[in-house]
């Protein structure tokens, strides 16, 4: 299985990419991983998975490009290979071949998000934090 990892400020999580068809990154309200922010377009870049179980990178020609290891493509296809890093916008994701280990920093990362928006204690954020980790 694939992850790809989601980073905007010190939020960060950490997502099983399907192993099946497509998943398209953008604005649009059809897209499976929604960003909202004026640089990225309604359909900004895809992941596919290859029938060879390879996952491809699709740049969907948008307008402020998409990067990739900080190479800007709009309409090309890349293998993914692990620790590769995508942008759009501001947003940043690594690819993952395999579930990635959690490092403390980010866990801590996490929990500090979810103290600072969402009415919880520290032990209920960190549990929601750990908890939702091991179920990926």
């Amino acid at each position: 299985m694939a992850y790809i990892q989601y980073i905007n400020g010190i939020a960060s999580n950490i997502y099983r990419l399907p192993n099946h068809g497509m998943t398209i990154f953008g604005r649009g309200d059809h897209c499976e991983f929604q960003l909202f922010h004026k640089k990225v377009s309604r359909e900004h870049f895809a992941i596919k998975r290859e029938d060879d179980g390879q996952f491809i990178l699709i740049g969907l020609g948008a307008k402020n490009g998409t990067y990739y290891n900080d190479r800007k493509i709009i309409n090309e296809t890349v293998v993914l290979k692990n620790n590769d890093r995508i942008r759009a916008g501001d947003f940043i994701f690594i690819y993952y071949a395999a579930k990635p280990d959690c490092s403390t920093a980010e866990i801590m990362a996490q929990v500090a998000n979810k103290l600072e928006h969402e009415e919880v204690g520290f032990r209920t954020a960190m549990h929601a934090v750990v908890d939702a980790y091991d179920n990926q």
